[in-house]
């Protein structure tokens, strides 16, 4: 027997059209969960914005408008967040454990990797998760590449490399291994860079050159 689901009518609000979480369901209209917006982030600091759901863009970002002003919605994460009602810091911590990464994801997506993951790989792992919902959004992990491009080799000062499994990875005659020694510990609040690039400086990665199959960065040699 097919079975009847009966399903509440979306409120129409401007800008607000198609507005779910990460599982399809929009959060019902609540204004118990509210956040105010650091300057910058809103016209008015005094505004209080609900929290509709997932912005459904990046890891930890979350939708909002500001109640009694339908037209303001912004795309935030929780380092955007002033001040949090209690029901939406509530609401916000179970929203970032659901966004946690998988092993498989920090493992660079290989298959392989995870099935040798050792005890000090799930320590990084969950030390990873922790510094994920502390900061309110995720930084990038590098899969591990699928083709083994020998040119890669040729790269040096630094070696081609990857961020993967919270460790620096890089590429020799051999493949791809954590860098031995990791050129600096990570501090969990930047994305990763070589230490001493240029990259490190400008704050992202700038110019591609392509190696066969492979792209690398030819400021810092990031694959």
């Amino acid at each position: 027997m097919r079975s009847t689901v009966r399903t509440r009518e979306k409120d129409t609000v401007d800008g607000a059209d198609a507005i779910e979480d990460a599982l399809g369901v929009r959060v019902p209209d609540d204004d118990r969960l509210w956040v105010r917006l650091k300057p910058g982030w809103t016209p008015d600091p005094d505004w209080k914005w609900r929290i509709f759901g997932s912005a459904q863009t990046y890891a930890g970002h979350f939708h909002v408008c500001a109640i009694g002003h339908d037209e303001q919605h912004r795309s935030v994460n929780v380092a955007d967040v002033a001040e949090f009602a209690p029901a939406a810091r509530l609401w916000l911590s179970g929203f970032l454990a659901g966004q946690e990464i998988t092993q498989f994801q920090f493992m660079g997506s290989s298959v392989e990797l995870l099935d040798t993951m050792t005890e000090a790989d799930e320590d990084r792992w969950r030390a990873w998760n922790v510094a994920f919902r502390r900061r309110g959004y995720e930084l990038s992990l590098d899969e591990l590449p699928e083709v083994d491009e020998p040119a890669l080799a040729t790269a040096h000062d630094p070696p081609a490399w990857a961020f993967i499994a919270g460790q620096f990875w890089t590429y020799s005659e051999t493949g791809w291994a954590p860098a031995d020694p990791q050129p600096a510990p990570f501090s969990g609040d930047q994305p990763a860079r070589w230490p001493g690039t240029v990259c490190v400086e400008r704050g992202h990665h700038d110019m591609d050159l392509e190696v066969g199959e492979v792209v690398l960065r030819i400021d810092c040699h990031a694959v």
